[in-house]
């Protein structure tokens, strides 16, 4: 710590080795009496010792507060503040060595905080508790709902004022976006217009409008019904009509007319085919794309599941054959991309397979795969239009056919050129071990260019 003696000044302080005959007869016949021993400092020594107790014992006044975590309530009680003030402490210490026994008390100051025990516990008592003591009901005309402790604390917090005092605040932007189901719950949504393919002509699906709850004193209430109980804890919302976005008028100006686009292609007899590719064209029919809108096959036809109608069938993964559930569904998403093609649609995305099929119009192909691979295109015209899609199952003697056409007003003329394969490049064997392993007949690869050209 930078404190010592020093031995032989202390012993000049007693006179002792004086060359004074006076001093030293003095000494001798008197006796010295008791002299205070010289003590050295090393200031930059002691005010590192000071400085690592001052970081042991001093500490930041904490705040009362209360805080809402997973629908429970958690107090932090407060606690004061204190700080070594380090200058004084080095005179303290150093005034003390080797006159004091007892410890040196160093010289420290204190800080209140602002929120003190008896806030804390109010707080506790009068909101805090009737707060997370149980869901609050939500409820309208139509249905009910309720808001539980575990999304209330998500967005609930007290905080103190500049006098300590706590206050509940409940973050209304938060609270609307984490109920939006709840809130949903209530009503009923509107429904917009549409335009069906029925018959052979274009039918017109009308709106409807909806019921949505009136939010406008939502977060007020629900913050008073925090402390009520019974009855008096339930948020009533009136309810207020939403009218569709697209409405019937829309539907029938939209100009769904006359069909702008037809593509086949053809498949040979597999029941799995004739499952999975029926399937895929009856969930993506009739699906209406206003002006601007984009088609994803992923969207419409959604995951390819057993629960959803589909079966077990052959894929191409990395250039091979492999099983998967939905297995031929590429065989729409191959026709889909033709008649989006000469539709003129925009080509927001698509893929071809890592191993071509002579079935497929070379260079105009697509592939799909749930989570990664989509196929989509953009209604890039002022007119509304329809995808229509269907089958003709495939028999043992007979292939199969799948038809996609886009039913709209005519607005593009496509010409579409295909080049010639270049860029030749031989498949390579694989040998794969396993249960899984399909095998099939390489296909080489090369490189084609299609150039499709629009014109109004």
């Amino acid at each position: 710590s930078g404190l010592n003696v020093d031995v032989a000044a202390t012993v000049r302080t007693a006179g002792v080795g004086s060359s004074d005959p006076f001093r030293l007869l003095d000494a001798i016949v008197r006796g010295g009496g008791p002299v205070d021993p010289v003590v050295t400092v090393d200031e930059q020594a002691l005010d590192a010792a000071i400085a690592e107790v001052a970081e042991q014992a001093d500490r930041e006044a904490v705040e009362g507060a209360i805080d809402f975590v997973a629908g429970n309530v958690e107090a932090t009680l407060p606690q004061q503040g204190r700080t070594v003030d380090q200058d004084a402490s080095t005179d303290e210490v150093a005034d003390a060595y080797l006159t004091k026994s007892a410890p040196v008390r160093l010289p420290t100051t204190y800080s209140d905080p602002l929120t003190d025990e008896a806030e804390v516990e109010r707080a506790l008592s009068e909101f805090a508790q009737p707060a997370m003591s149980g869901p609050v009901p939500l409820e309208s005309e139509l249905d009910s709902s309720r808001l539980s402790t575990v999304l209330l604390s998500t967005v609930l917090t007290m905080v103190p004022d500049e006098e300590g005092v706590l206050s509940p605040v409940l973050d209304g932007e938060a609270l609307l976006e984490a109920s939006a189901d709840q809130l949903e719950a209530l009503g009923t949504a509107p429904t917009d217009a549409s335009v069906v393919i029925r018959g052979g002509r274009p039918v017109v699906i009308k709106s409807s409008a909806g019921l949505q709850p009136d939010t406008s004193s939502y977060v007020e209430d629900v913050l008073a019904a925090l402390t009520e109980t019974g009855q008096a804890r339930v948020v009533r919302l009136p309810l207020v009509t939403q009218p569709a976005q697209f409405t019937t008028r829309d539907a029938r100006r939209s100009g769904v007319q006359e069909v702008v686009a037809e593509f086949t292609t053809f498949y040979p007899y597999a029941e799995y085919r004739n499952v999975n590719i029926g399937r895929a064209a009856e969930l993506a029919n009739n699906t209406f794309l206003k002006p601007g809108d984009v088609f994803s096959m992923n969207d419409v036809v959604g995951e390819r599941r057993r629960d959803r109608g589909f079966t077990s069938g052959f894929i191409i993964e990395s250039g091979r054959f492999a099983e998967a559930v939905g297995g031929g569904v590429s065989q729409l998403a191959t026709t889909l991309f033709n008649a989006g093609h000469f539709a003129g649609f925009s080509d927001v995305e698509h893929h071809a397979h890592t191993l071509y099929i002579d079935r497929y119009p070379v260079g105009r192909e697509a592939t799909v795969f749930w989570g990664s691979l989509d196929l989509r295109f953009g209604n890039n015209t002022p007119y509304g239009a329809v995808v229509q899609s269907f089958i003709r199952p495939a028999t043992p003697g007979t292939q199969g056919a799948v038809t996609v056409r886009i039913w709209s007003t005519p607005y593009w003329e496509v010409e579409s050129v295909t080049g010639n394969r270049f860029n030749p490049r031989p498949y390579e064997r694989t040998v794969i071990a396993g249960d899984s392993c399909v095998p099939s007949t390489g296909s080489d690869g090369f490189d084609i260019i299609v150039t499709r050209t629009l014109s109004r």
